[in-house]
């Protein structure tokens, strides 16, 4: 996993405003838009951080390094199953169910897993804008229609 020396996580320091602009870039938008749009970015967040082959307890990994940082925070909203089963779907893993998970609940994960990545892995806002450019994409071959990203 990537993680900070330590094990800190910096998103409650100085690089907030950058988990925090990559969080509103992905909505607001009517109608679940919003969340059409962070489920697109989020897979594609988690397919560049995972990569192609990553071991089995690397999504285990990363959602204990969030809830930490989350409950360091003083909020862990959302449980270790639910987090991983969301970026398990994410990454396209066989027979994973989330068909329990609110969808709120997996909007804010997507949201939450979305923006570690960028500010994980220094994404410039180029990237950013990209890789929300081609979660629109995704979208729209899903059938949907998101309003662009501003």
């Amino acid at each position: 996993m990537r993680g900070r020396p330590g094990g800190a996580c910096e998103c409650d320091g100085p690089l907030a405003a950058g988990c925090d602009k990559a969080r509103r870039r992905v909505g607001p938008g009517p109608c679940g838009q919003a969340q059409r749009r962070g489920a697109g970015a989020c897979d594609l967040a988690v397919g560049r951080y995972f990569g192609a082959s990553y071991g089995a307890s690397a999504v285990t990994e990363l959602v204990s390094f969030l809830r930490q940082a989350d409950q360091a925070g003083g909020e862990a909203r959302h449980g270790q199953r639910e987090m991983e089963a969301v970026i398990r779907h994410a990454l396209a893993e066989a027979a994973v169910d989330v068909s329990g998970i609110d969808a709120q609940v997996a909007f804010e994960i997507q949201g939450s897993v979305t923006a570690f990545i960028a500010w994980q892995l220094a994404w410039p806002p180029p990237v950013i804008d990209a890789l929300l450019a081609k979660a629109e994409q995704i979208a729209a071959g899903r059938g949907w229609n998101p309003p662009p990203a501003t």
